[in-house]
């Protein structure tokens, strides 16, 4: 993908490299049979978006979701994935009776929007990153064997791919001192405890 993406000149990072990869490599994985990359990336943020705050970049996100929801749900079928793939995994799981077929279906379409939208944008903020960060650019090309990863998970922290995302409570717990009640739904921001001063020297600063 670089060495096409070199012949270019110029070109669109975000499109033609941190789209261009997921969505060529995960329904692969997944099993997704004649996938389409556009579908595939507008799912993703669908999902997300669906988070809130409801404003008009919610509502936007909104706007053109029954034709790909319609194509996501028919690609989610055991019919529509190879048997090679991970959801496959997840039908097999279903005959021996550990989920139920409608879970297994959930989970095809929970790991589709999941998989792509994160890694889309991790790509294109690491390309950010590193666009806007020269210094830390240059620590990268001289060492990239020993700074690929620490670069990447800087990035994963400094911006936060996944802002926040929601669970609930499974059982009464207890974090940090405060009492969880079973049921309770809970709103984790990581994008906040990613810039946490308590736990991070200079949070707002890039530093690989």
């Amino acid at each position: 993908l670089i060495g096409e993406v070199l012949t270019k000149g110029d070109f669109e990072a975000v499109v033609d490299i941190a789209e261009a990869f997921p969505s060529k490599v995960f329904p692969e994985a997944v099993g997704v049979k004649d996938p389409d990359p556009r579908m595939l990336i507008d799912f993703g943020a669908i999902q997300f978006n669906a988070i809130g705050p409801d404003n008009a970049h919610r509502a936007n996100g909104f706007a053109g979701m029954k034709p790909v929801m319609e194509w996501i749900l028919s690609r989610c079928s055991r019919d529509a994935l190879t048997p090679d793939g991970i959801g496959s995994v997840f039908y097999e799981a279903a005959d021996n009776g550990e989920i139920t077929q409608n879970e297994a279906t959930l989970l095809v379409r929970a790991v589709l929007a999941a998989g792509i939208d994160t890694t889309v944008t991790g790509i294109g903020n690491a390309l950010w990153c590193l666009a806007t960060h020269p210094e830390e650019y240059e620590k990268l090309k001289a060492d990239p064997e020993k700074m690929a990863l620490p670069a990447f998970e800087e990035t994963l922290r400094f911006t936060s791919p996944v802002q926040a995302f929601c669970r609930t409570a499974a059982l009464d717990t207890e974090v940090a001192g405060l009492k969880i009640e079973e049921g309770t739904k809970i709103f984790c921001c990581l994008g906040a405890a990613n810039m946490d001063p308590t736990h991070w020297d200079q949070p707002d600063r890039y530093d690989i």
